[in-house]
């Protein structure tokens, strides 16, 4: 399958990047969600970046162009694993001037593009929106809705923006990067950045448009559904050993996606130091599940950051006596941390899935 022609039509207002992996359970639904917008057809494209078997994607593709036709679709294989490698070439060859991101297993709801393109307007700095959005299970079916509201949308300024508390991974409010759009010319800014992150794509976009004088919009609205179920790529929870390998796997990711954005935001010090103490949470983290040689190892230079994080003006004190805790607990031989850390945050986790999705 080709890619999108440079010379694609000038009217193209939203490119929708799809990141693929070799699973296609939702891949689909995700699709047809996209090509069932009520906005113009001409008004954007899709596009589909990573490494899938294409006669399968061509079958998925011919089918929900039944219902329109005219809607542009492309794939653009990407064989390297990490989500940044994925992005930095859809950001290259996107013809939108506006950016929104779908995961694989995750929908948008049919008038999400048409707010999108009402609202942000490049040209006039209004340069990013985050909406709220509703769980949805295995099956599709609805397991925690969003609130509808009157009052929208809010147009928060910087300082606010530093200040937002992010929501919690499973609260409604989830800032998945399925639930955010981006001017494409703020990616490009940092696309040398954006193609060094390995996990954490949500992050990297609030991070960009934080450091953007942009306005900033929350759509309290739900505008696509976010999909939660214990056997996602990004859960991990079909068993306490594959909680504690996956769980190895994205602390690092996190903690070397954290030391790339250290770089990102030089020269801008609250940013930085919020960064940074997420970033050395991480680290404690990784540490604490991790039992076998690694040269990511934690030292009294961690615990002068944490010290450092307590003083800071911009950073949660709440936050950094947790990474306190955490760094004295990394230090208990592992299987008392097996037992007393990570068994109960399995769990934790697992009541949160079992309550949220009845599986």
């Amino acid at each position: 399958m080709h890619s999108i022609s440079s010379k694609a039509e000038l009217t193209i207002q939203v490119t929708v990047v799809i990141t693929v992996w070799y699973r296609y359970k939702f891949l689909e639904e995700a699709l047809e969600s996209v090509v069932n917008q009520n906005a113009p057809s001409s008004d954007y494209e899709i596009l589909l970046v990573g490494k899938i078997d294409e006669n399968i994607l061509n079958k998925i593709i011919s089918k929900v162009k039944i219902k329109r036709g005219d809607v542009k679709i492309a794939y653009e294989e990407v064989n390297e694993e990490s989500i940044g490698a994925k992005l930095y070439k859809a950001i290259k060859i996107a013809n939108g001037k506006i950016i929104t991101f779908l995961e694989d297993d995750d929908i948008f709801y049919h008038n999400k593009l048409s707010v999108i393109e009402k609202l942000i307007n490049c040209e006039e700095k209004r340069s990013f929106l985050r909406h709220a959005v509703d769980l949805i299970d295995e099956k599709s079916n609805v397991i925690s809705r969003t609130e509808r509201v009157e009052s929208n949308p809010v147009y928060i300024t910087n300082e606010d923006w530093f200040n937002l508390k992010l929501p919690s991974r499973h609260s409604v409010k989830f800032a998945s990067v399925s639930s955010m759009a981006i001017c494409k010319s703020l990616l490009e800014n940092y696309s040398d950045f954006i193609r060094r992150i390995k996990f954490s794509p949500d992050i990297l976009v609030l991070l960009i448009s934080a450091l953007s004088l942009g306005q900033k919009i929350y759509y309290l609205d739900p505008l696509g559904a976010y999909r939660l179920y214990r056997d996602s790529f990004g859960s991990g929870y079909g068993s306490f050993d594959e909680f504690i390998k996956t769980s190895r796997f994205k602390y690092k990711s996190w903690y070397e996606d954290g030391l790339v954005y250290s770089k990102m935001l030089e020269g801008n010090k609250r940013l930085w130091d919020i960064n940074l103490g997420v970033t050395v949470l991480y680290k404690i983290l990784f540490n604490i599940f991790n039992n076998n040689n690694s040269d990511i190892k934690l030292t009294v230079k961690d615990l002068k950051t944490i010290i450092y994080l307590m003083r800071s003006t911009y950073t949660s004190k709440t936050l950094s006596l947790k990474a306190l805790g955490l760094y004295i607990l990394s230090y208990l031989p592992y299987q008392l941390r097996k037992k007393i850390l990570m068994e109960r945050i399995f769990k934790d986790k697992i009541k949160i899935y079992t309550k949220k999705s009845n599986l």
